[in-house]
């Protein structure tokens, strides 16, 4: 659209450009008649322009008086009639421009013009080829038409230029987030603009709450853990002073006992909450390992097989549940436990194992344990071990299977299969 109302323009220029000139010519060209002695129109060549006497040079006229008409020796040979008789239906008093298609592939813009002069009708016809500057044009508008591609070129470069730079803070903030996951603390660019000031900080605000909420859910447990330690003894002691119903008292202090003393280790495992952040087993879970070795020092080896780098599930997830059942195998192993993780045969997910060469479970509470919601651990005793439910809610959460069997090493071998497209909630 530019480019057409460009090309309009320009011809619009050259065609009143053309036109004055030919105007000026046309005067030039009455003010040169003169009368010779006869009283007869002559015209004077002394004040023709030259490029009227060159053949063929591509300015022409033709001044028709009451006796004759006076052609310009650049016409030669040419027949203007056509181009006169043509006039002659359009022809007014006022000056008439028009355009023919001269001989040699010449194109014309003629002028005619219907004066008087010492009493006599003249009728000048004076024309130009334009085509040379019809070719300037079309050289213009193509150079112009380059010019534009260039300068075309050159914004978009610049507009890339302007929207990576100002866009380069979403790269800052995708880097910063990736560095949480790795267990850096977050920190957001300080640069930020302000269109997206606003949704950075609430994005910070947010993953902030969450770790604060998690500490003071965890805090709660511990403390609610430890609280409980006296009443329990207290328990324990009215055991002691009512042999009658000791029995009763005692199995209601090791189910409590059990419970809180599980608690505090889930919490001691967890540690600090780091939301967002992703599983990186070989820096975890040797830590775990240190920690129930401190908790339990009954010589038990770690056997790790664990593949390096961060995996694509959150850490704090990936340490309640490993945590858990390294608890309950740690704690029925005999000499040894081992963990092993590696992605699944078809590439889609994780593997892992966590077993033992403890006593083991039968065959009838292997399937009971399936059940979900059963909790069991190696000795046999209900409600103090696996706590398999909190397994579960992980592992469904990442929309895996959970399994156990019997392991080679003679304890209790727990499976776990994780796809890696679905993150945990």
């Amino acid at each position: 659209m530019v480019l057409s109302l460009v090309h309009l323009g320009l011809q619009q220029l050259t065609k009143e450009f053309v036109a004055a000139r030919l105007l000026h010519d046309a005067e030039g060209l009455l003010a040169a008649l003169v009368l010779d002695p006869d009283q007869q129109l002559q015209l004077d060549p002394t004040r023709v322009s030259e490029l009227y006497q060159r053949a063929y040079s591509g300015h022409y006229f033709a001044i028709t008086t009451p006796n004759q008409v006076i052609r310009s020796r650049s016409l030669w040979d040419i027949d203007i009639a056509p181009f006169r008789n043509q006039t002659d239906r359009r022809a007014r008093p006022a000056p008439t421009l028009a355009h023919w298609d001269g001989p040699k592939d010449q194109e014309w813009l003629s002028l005619e013009l219907r004066v008087e002069k010492e009493q006599q009708a003249l009728r000048i016809w004076i024309t130009e080829d334009i085509t040379p500057l019809g070719a300037a044009q079309r050289r213009f508008e193509l150079s112009l038409l380059a010019l534009l591609a260039v300068a075309i070129a050159l914004l978009l470069l610049l507009q890339k230029f302007i929207i990576t730079r100002e866009m380069s803070v979403f790269n800052d903030v995708q880097q910063s987030l990736k560095a949480m996951q790795g267990g850096a603390e977050l920190v957001f660019p300080s640069a930020i603009p302000l269109e997206i000031a606003g949704l950075v900080t609430e994005i910070e605000h947010a993953l902030q709450q969450s770790v604060k909420q998690l500490k003071r859910s965890r805090t709660a447990v511990g403390n609610l853990a430890h609280e409980l330690k006296r009443p329990l003894q207290q328990l324990r002691w009215l055991a002691q002073q009512h042999p009658d119903a000791s029995t009763d008292l005692l199995a209601v202090y090791e189910q409590l006992q059990g419970l809180v003393t599980r608690e505090l280790r889930r919490a001691a495992i967890a540690g600090n909450p780091s939301p967002g952040q992703r599983f990186n087993p070989r820096a975890d879970l040797p830590v775990i390992g240190q920690l129930l070795a401190r908790q339990n020092p009954n010589g038990i080896e770690l056997q790790l097989n664990l593949p390096p780098g961060l995996m694509p599930f959150e850490r704090d997830d990936m340490l309640e549940l490993l945590g858990n059942l390294l608890d309950n195998a740690w704690r029925f192993a005999a000499t040894l436990v081992a963990v092993s993780i590696a992605p699944r045969a078809d590439g889609q997910g994780w593997e892992c194992s966590v077993e033992d060469d403890g006593p083991g479970l039968s065959a009838a509470d292997y399937e009971q344990l399936s059940q979900r919601g059963v909790s069991r651990d190696e000795s046999g005793s209900e409600h103090h071990g696996l706590g398999l439910h909190i397994c579960w809610a992980v592992v469904d959460s990442y929309g895996g299977q959970l399994s156990m069997r019997r392991s080679d090493l003679g304890g209790l071998q727990i499976h776990l299969s994780l796809p890696s497209q679905t993150q945990g909630d």
